[in-house]
């Protein structure tokens, strides 16, 4: 028997070691430095935080890119209007200019009547050029005279030659 307590003594010790449960398999970082379990959804945005930031990196690079691509496109379009109007203003200074202002003061002193003969036989944005540089009278004056087509063209010309393009 006392062999039999001698190799009790020497076994228990041995038994209750073994029946200590087997720690958990090793995860790293499981717990918190206050010994609470970490959420696993941290890792999982710790995992994927730099993957999901060179996701966004590209999506902003290419809505850069498109707009970058709407802007130059903008731009030319209003460099085409821009020289559409500057075509028109050139014109329009043209019509103007295609009278001189002498030309101007000798249609200003004729008779309405007179100047509308006159008038009537010049060319077209020369003849809307006078009529522009006189004053409204004068030039409501000499249209009456005229003949009503005739002054139904130059008004729709003077008219036009105000307006955009």
């Amino acid at each position: 028997m006392r062999r039999w307590l001698a190799m009790m003594m020497v076994a228990v010790p041995t038994l209750a070691q073994a029946e200590e449960p087997a720690p958990p398999p090793d995860v790293p970082n499981m717990v918190t430095p206050t010994g609470q379990p970490r959420p696993l959804e941290r890792d999982y945005c710790v995992n994927f935080s730099e993957a999901a930031a060179e996701a966004r990196v590209a999506r902003q690079q290419a809505e850069l890119s498109a707009l970058r691509d709407a802007v130059a496109e903008k731009i030319s379009e209003l460099n085409l209007r821009t020289a559409i109007l500057k075509q028109w203003v050139e014109r329009r200074e043209a019509l103007l200019n295609a009278a001189g202002d002498e030309l101007v003061k000798i249609y200003g002193t004729l008779e309405p009547d007179v100047a509308a003969q006159q008038i009537v036989r010049l060319d077209v944005r020369v003849a809307t050029s006078i009529l522009r540089k006189l004053k409204p009278a004068a030039a409501g004056a000499i249209l009456n005279a005229m003949e009503p087509k005739r002054a139904a063209l130059l008004a729709k010309v003077i008219s036009s030659a105000g307006a955009g393009p």
